[in-house]
């Protein structure tokens, strides 16, 4: 995984999540930490792979979304990090909870919603605050 480019995700997102999330990136550079989008818009055909997983597939269950239209990923309302632990990415627990943390304060200080605060926490996960209103008709 290229620590690089995130191009691949940043053209299915919605147009100020793109603004808000360079500013992540940005931020977080300054601060030491290196991010990377690893998840933006999903089809349906992919979200309901990751549905599966943990249900009818092998693999712990990573989603609480059937379908995209019950995602902010589904309107390119949502993305998933990794933090990079040198030149390695990483979702490491308990080793990489601290800077989660501090990603996640940073996300929700540029009016993110970020998914450490989910009941079942999602680190790496950020989306467009009130992206229901916005988006599920």
């Amino acid at each position: 995984m290229s620590p690089t480019s995130d191009d691949r995700y940043l053209s299915s997102l919605q147009s100020d999540l793109v603004k808000l999330y360079r500013v992540l990136r940005d931020t977080c550079l300054t601060r030491g930490i290196l991010i990377k989008i690893t998840q933006g818009f999903r089809t349906e055909a992919e979200q309901q792979a990751l549905w599966d997983q943990g249900r009818t597939r092998p693999g712990l269950v990573v989603t609480q979304a059937r379908s995209a239209k019950d995602s902010p990923h589904g309107y390119g309302a949502a993305f998933d990090i990794v933090i990079f632990d040198g030149s390695k990415p990483s979702w490491e627990e308990p080793k990489m909870t601290p800077r989660y943390n501090q990603v996640g304060a940073i996300g929700e200080a540029l009016g993110l919603e970020w998914g450490g605060r989910f009941p079942k926490a999602d680190k790496p996960h950020f989306q467009l605050a009130r992206w229901k209103d916005r988006f599920k008709r």
